[in-house]
């Protein structure tokens, strides 16, 4: 297993990710389990306190097809938690947000309840022999880049995430805002058209990492971002001539961009009157 992977753009530039590992992934696995038995406890606490008294123990509660509710209730339980708050939160459970993990696409862009359902269907498969995830874990170790069968079937894959120079920018903050009230990114709208919200992720994630890549990489990945959006921008792009006045050039229109885009961002999320400020602890 590789320690991180290049992943291909929609606008064909590579990004860096730092894969997560199996032991980081093991644990954020526990912490969501300890929240599934949570659930479960309170579940069956509400069953039998409220309706089996009215029924036979022996035969909802021990008999054979007692045994079968319980197993379905328990898959439906742990399948519904991954899928439901993966799907929602883009990749990001109370467990993997603990460990600073997230499930990200293969093109680099954020996961949805598609990519969720898929990963965690198969999720029993990983498992086996249950309830040890052996062959999970061994696919993992096996396989460069860190996957499960599920996160091969659904092309997704686990990295870990951190933002240690962005979380006290506006661009940090918005990102926030995101993971934890759902994406309130909207596209952007300027002379020429619009700004997606697939390419703004796709700026955020650059801008967040760029002093990774060397020079001359950096330079053209922002380049090929910046030059299409120029033209819509109803801006002239300044003619430069050294590599690092071409570089500061579209980096600085990038921020400008995007500092745009999550002044909105953050405009959405403070609007909101319906939910209050989530958090998984």
């Amino acid at each position: 297993m590789k320690d991180s992977i290049f992943l291909s753009t929609p606008e064909h530039a590579a990004l860096e990710f730092e894969l997560a590992g199996l032991g980081s992934r093991f644990l954020a696995h526990l912490i969501d389990l300890l929240f599934i038995v949570l659930a479960l406890v309170g579940f069956w606490l509400i069953l039998f306190l409220g309706a089996i008294p009215l029924m036979s123990w022996q035969g909802l509660g021990f008999g054979s097809y007692g045994i079968a509710m319980m197993i379905l209730i328990f898959f439906v339980v742990m399948w519904g938690y991954f899928f439901l708050i993966e799907g929602y939160f883009q990749g990001i459970t109370p467990g993997k947000k603990y460990m600073g993990l997230r499930v990200l696409r293969e093109d680099g862009l954020p996961i949805g309840f598609y990519e969720s359902a898929v990963r965690n269907f198969l999720r029993a498969a990983d498992a086996f022999p249950p309830p040890t995830y052996a062959l999970g874990g061994i696919v993992m170790h096996l396989d460069p880049s860190g996957k499960r069968l599920g996160d091969m079937v659904a092309g997704t894959i686990v990295i870990r995430e951190t933002f240690p120079n962005t979380i006290e920018t506006r661009t940090g903050a918005a990102w926030v805002a995101r993971v934890e009230q759902g994406h309130s990114r909207k596209p952007l709208s300027l002379p020429g058209g619009n700004i997606t919200v697939k390419q703004l992720d796709l700026i955020e994630q650059y801008l967040s990492r760029n002093s990774t890549f060397p020079i001359e990489r950096r330079q053209a990945l922002a380049q090929s971002m910046a030059d299409p959006l120029w033209k819509i921008s109803g801006r002239d792009k300044p003619e430069k001539n050294s590599l690092e006045d071409i570089l500061l050039r579209d980096e600085s229109f990038l921020q400008e961009l995007l500092d745009l885009a999550n002044e909105q961002s953050l405009k959405t999320a403070t609007t909101r009157t319906t939910r209050s400020e989530t958090t998984f602890f």
